[in-house]
């Protein structure tokens, strides 16, 4: 369609056309047609029409996140929303990168693996709640200044995880073995 119509374009501007698109032959006309209208046909151009977020922005936040730096995430949540781009897209950018981290990490270091896992998590439920609201902005604030409590606090091992059961086990017990004198003492009363 490019070459017919004589659109100037990008193998990176198509590309990204088809993929969020789907692969969809109408879609992927429809937005090519609002692209085109910009000039040439590229990753900016299309990101523009989209409102999509910089990837460089995505790896930044992911980074602030990571390292806990929660004012300069703050910041920059700030300025993709004054910049006027789409926080709902940047949001899911935003996980899917987490995500990808995730994966990689499951092989090296399982205890950042299950920390990222824990953050896609929090980012679903946050946007379940405050979905109605329309609130992203607000929803992205909330999920970044939560994100640091992840990396706070230390996940137990599976022998902290024993240790910490074995007290309750021993207080289960320990009711059995009340509620047993109890009765006992209970008939013995009642003799």
């Amino acid at each position: 369609i490019c070459k017919n119509e004589k659109i100037k374009y990008d193998m990176e501007g198509l590309e990204q056309i088809a993929n969020v698109s789907s692969g969809g032959m109408r879609d992927s006309i429809s937005l090519l047609d609002q692209v085109q209208v910009l000039g040439k046909v590229n990753l900016a151009s299309v990101r523009e029409v989209l409102g999509k977020s910089d990837a460089h922005m995505v790896e930044k936040m992911r980074g602030f996140i990571l390292k806990m730096e929660t004012q300069q995430a703050l910041d920059l949540v700030d300025e993709i929303y004054m910049s006027g781009s789409c926080l709902l897209e940047f949001s899911q950018d935003l996980i899917l990168s987490v995500r990808e981290q995730m994966y990689v990490e499951l092989d090296n270091n399982s205890d950042l693996a299950a920390k990222l896992s824990r953050i896609i998590s929090l980012f679903y439920e946050l946007k379940q709640k405050f979905q109605d609201s329309g609130l992203m902005r607000q929803t992205l604030e909330v999920f970044v200044i939560q994100t640091e409590n992840i990396f706070d606090c230390q996940m137990p091992t599976s022998n902290e995880t024993k240790v910490a059961q074995a007290p309750s086990e021993n207080l289960s017990a320990k009711s059995a073995k009340s509620e047993k004198s109890a009765k006992s003492e209970k008939s013995a009363k009642s003799e």
